[in-house]
């Protein structure tokens, strides 16, 4: 009976994996940042390339071992450098639910008890504020850039952490090989470093789930139930931690529960034990919520239960073919206003009971592919939405972030597509037998899939947290392949076969991003103040002929200021730029102005005046402790415009210099790994 179901879980990830490899290959979209795809033939040519290193890695494993394990050190030596450099140069973070925190956080700290009605619609988001408080007190800080490098680091040792674990629990499972194959997939995986600069959820509870896993595993093996106990112990812990923090944790231990009961033969023992283990965990649960609650209480939280989300609110919004399956502002306006809890929920019940009737089997189905796309298509994950709010960032990464973006997220696509199809492949080589290591990884990666696909909204960021097992479950199968590849016999026409269809293939994706040369419209950003007011729901007034004012120290030549908040506005107010008392710019378009030449850089104000004869309200965001650019609003200290300053320019995306030198290194590795793969002496 285990053996069937584990056939079958085995079996279900087979057929996800193809899935969101098609997915990924053919309609990679990010909904929230835009970037430049290339097409699938072209991914599909890379992809395929990528492959041909890897066999040679292979083969160079059980050629000369040492020199791979020399590399491992060195470019982990290399990516621990990168990382300090980074967290030393680049203080950020994101402008919706991590700006909340921080500014929460920051009151926290210095004593403050109220709270932001943000925290009354997103609960979940209160014990990493509290957290973060006490790294604050900790610190003596609660801003600056020592205290952002300080975040920085603790970004860096969680994702360290989490790859040193699924390291050690492939070690002691598959070897050194499947070992050294994630860690070298690990540190080629560019969203990590990203996400390690903004403190927030995402990359916070990312070593707990590698925890829990590492915990099971222990328990599994030992000899002693005193030691069993133990590591049960330590990962039911775990796991109510990493609840506290992120909710939808709680999939992996129902996974670690099924791959307990499915790893043992049937008994009422087993049963007993599985029964006794998820009573516990859920006591567990239920004690940290109530805890964490009552800290909460202490600090001064006191949610308002009118504008609580109810739980369904999050399918529904899942279930909303306009938002593709990811949040929905209209859904929450229509079913969680409405003054009462009890009102809340009979409105997102009729309006779930509506939505599943207008969508159909037909419509569910196409909206399933929808959120499939949205959570899945991209290896970027996300990485890009935040952070996007820097005090500290290097020049020449704003004067070239299109083209780092462009290319980052197009290396990250190939890795993860030859992840994902190499984790497929470590599955069908053991669908008939699956391992109870494996089992953990597939059932870790599921429980996520059709949490999001079935009962939740999706965003692509919700991904990241099993990117360590799909990475984990892809070098899984190195072993077996090295064998296969072992097996391989010098063939002179089938080596330049292969070298050479790899070779032209190549050309494909040169000769299609030739658009990527041209000069196009690109927007460069200069500097920005990103976070908005909602939700601290903070505004201004501003009575007929009255203004506001705020200086800006704009350190690049610019053309462009966006002020996308003041644009809800309309036209009853007017936005002007000045200089020296002149006036260099007003807005064509509410909340936007633009110059037909650049601006030089220096010191500017925006001046809003209402120019209507009624008082209009505008939004902006309130931070009385964290400065979030260099100078508020002149008549209202602690406010602060949202602006984007960009320069507005025709210019090659990428030049044809750098697209030659990618396209000349990919074909030089082309012709060392086949060499090397055919030819070598063993």
């Amino acid at each position: 009976m285990q053996l069937t179901l584990r056939r079958c879980v085995a079996g279900i990830t087979t057929l996800s994996l193809i899935i969101i490899i098609v997915t990924a290959l053919t309609s990679p979209i990010d909904r929230q940042v835009h970037l430049t795809w290339l097409p699938a033939l072209a991914l599909l040519i890379l992809t395929l390339s990528l492959g041909l290193l890897f066999l040679a890695y292979l083969k160079l494993n059980l050629v000369r071992p040492r020199i791979i394990h020399i590399l491992l050190i060195v470019s982990t030596l290399i990516a621990l450098l990168i990382q300090v450099w980074l967290s030393l140069h680049i203080v950020a973070m994101g402008s919706l639910d991590p700006a909340a925190i921080r500014l929460q956080a920051a009151a926290l700290a210095q004593g403050g008890q109220h709270w932001f009605r943000y925290f009354s619609w997103y609960p979940n988001n209160v014990n990493i504020t509290l957290i973060l408080a006490d790294l604050m007190k900790l610190a003596g800080q609660v801003q600056g850039n020592g205290f952002g490098h300080f975040l920085n680091l603790i970004g860096f040792i969680h994702i360290d952490g989490t790859i040193l674990l699924i390291w050690w629990f492939l070690k002691r499972h598959r070897g050194q090989l499947s070992a050294n194959t994630f860690l070298a997939l690990s540190l080629l995986f560019v969203p990590f470093y990203w996400y390690a600069l903004d403190f927030y959820t995402d990359i916070i509870v990312i070593i707990y789930p590698a925890l829990l896993l590492t915990c099971v595993d222990l328990a599994a093996s030992s000899r002693t139930k005193k030691r069993q106990l133990i590591w049960l112990a330590l990962g039911l812990l775990f796991f109510t931690i990493g609840y506290l923090i992120k909710g939808n944790t709680i999939v992996f231990g129902l996974a670690a529960l099924f791959a307990w009961g499915l790893s043992r033969p049937t008994s009422r023992r087993l049963i007993g034990q599985l029964i006794l283990t998820a009573l516990i965990g859920g006591l567990l649960l239920i004690a940290g919520g109530r805890v964490s609650q009552q800290l909460a209480k202490t600090m001064g939280y006191a949610p308002n239960p009118a504008s609580e989300f109810p739980t369904t609110s999050w399918t529904l919004m899942g279930l909303n073919p306009q938002s593709f399956g990811a949040y929905s502002q209209t859904d929450i306006d229509q079913t969680t206003r409405l003054g009462s809890a009890s009102a809340n929920q009979r409105a997102v019940n009729q309006a779930l009971k509506a939505r599943l009737k207008q969508l159909g089997f037909v419509g569910l189905v196409k909206q399933f592919r929808q959120k499939i796309i949205t959570m899945w298509s991209t290896g970027t994950v996300g990485a890009f939405l935040w952070p996007d709010h820097f005090k500290q960032v290097p020049k020449t990464y704003l004067k070239h972030q299109a083209a780092f973006q462009t290319l980052v997220a197009n290396f990250t696509q190939v890795l993860y597509l030859f992840s994902l199809t190499t984790a497929l492949i470590a599955t069908l080589l053991e669908i008939r037998n699956p391992h109870f290591d494996q089992l953990l990884l597939q059932l870790g990666f599921l429980s996520i899939l059709f949490l999001h696909l079935f009962f939740w909204e999706v965003e692509a960021r919700y991904a990241l947290l099993v990117i360590p097992f799909l990475l984990a479950l892809a070098a899984s199968g190195a072993p077996k392949l090295v064998t296969q590849v072992a097996l391989l016999k010098p063939q002179k026409k089938v080596t330049f076969s292969l070298l050479i269809f790899l070779l032209v293939a190549n050309l494909g994706p040169f000769l299609v991003t030739r658009s990527w040369s041209r000069p196009q419209s690109i927007s460069t950003p200069v500097t920005n103040q990103s976070v908005p007011g909602y939700f601290q729901m903070s505004q201004l007034t501003l009575k007929p002929g009255q203004h506001l004012t705020q200086p800006l120290q704009i350190p690049e030549r610019f053309n462009t200021i966006n002020c996308s908040d003041i644009a809800k506005t309309g036209t009853k107010v007017r936005l002007t730029l000045i200089k020296n008392s002149h006036e260099v710019g007003q807005a064509r378009y509410p909340g936007l102005i633009t110059s037909p030449a650049y601006l030089a850089a220096g010191q500017y104000q925006l001046k809003l005046k209402n120019i209507s004869q009624q008082s209009v309200t505008v939004s902006v965001a309130h931070s009385p402790i964290i400065r979030l650019t260099t100078n508020p609003i002149e008549q209202a200290p602690n406010y602060y415009f949202k602006f984007s300053v960009t320069s507005q320019q025709n210019q090659p995306l990428i030049n044809r210099s750098a697209r030659l030198i990618i396209l000349l290194t990919i074909e030089i590795l082309l012709i060392g790994s086949g060499y090397y793969l055919y030819y070598s002496k063993k």
